[in-house]
């Protein structure tokens, strides 16, 4: 996606989505700035300690069906573009270290983005996935509103990264933050141990699927 990592700077990508804000409804269009304010404070934090760069990633798009199908940005763009721009009047961090991804990403694209970060912070499951399967370690948000969200801890669950997810009600990401920043390569090890452990029962479910509806 035309993102190299500089020299003695990570690359830590954010995945916000409306599921991990707590003001409004998940399929909302409009927020107010306090809506984001934990991952305000997050982006600002990582920047500021760590100088590291923070790349905004949006991880869910629409499409257009007339006069010809297109790919575009949807409601994740519209918030990562709120929360840059929040940011940039707060003027509380140098804005070269923050990234905001405009580009619309075909999934393969998109695959191949995370699996080039350092690691990530994740409000969408999908995103998450796509992350740890590839070795990187993940932060997720869990929904703040919306459906419960048994997905996201039954797939971190499975990686043995239960403790890398950020509980409802828990609007400050930044400790959690500083436990995994502390200790990537050990989290980089243990997923290379248990993603290919977890993609072989992936297989066995899909084998016997497979199998089940043959007979």
């Amino acid at each position: 996606a035309g993102i190299a990592e500089e020299s003695g700077r990570r690359n830590i990508g954010v995945i916000p989505s409306t599921y991990s804000i707590s003001g409004g409804a998940f399929d909302q269009w409009t927020w107010e700035s306090d809506d984001f304010e934990s991952f305000l404070r997050l982006i600002e934090y990582i920047i500021t300690t760590t100088g590291d760069n923070v790349i905004l990633i949006p991880h869910a798009y629409g499409f257009e069906r007339s006069p010809r199908f297109r790919q575009v940005h949807w409601r994740d763009y519209k918030m990562l573009c709120e929360m840059y721009d929040i940011l940039k009047r707060r003027g509380n961090i140098d804005m070269q270290r923050l990234i905001r991804l405009d580009a619309v990403l075909l999934p393969w694209e998109s695959h191949a983005l995370l699996g080039r970060l350092s690691m990530l912070v994740s409000g969408r499951v999908h995103g998450a996935v796509g992350a740890l399967s590839q070795h990187v370690p993940t932060i997720a948000i869990s929904y703040r509103n919306g459906p419960l969200e048994h997905k996201m801890l039954s797939f971190f669950e499975t990686v043995g990264m239960s403790r890398c997810v950020v509980p409802r009600g828990n609007e400050d990401f930044t400790e959690l933050f500083n436990s995994v920043y502390a200790d990537l390569a050990g989290i980089r090890e243990q997923l290379r141990r248990r993603v290919p452990e977890a993609q072989a029962r992936a297989r066995q479910g899909f084998d016997f699927l497979r199998h089940a509806l043959a007979d």
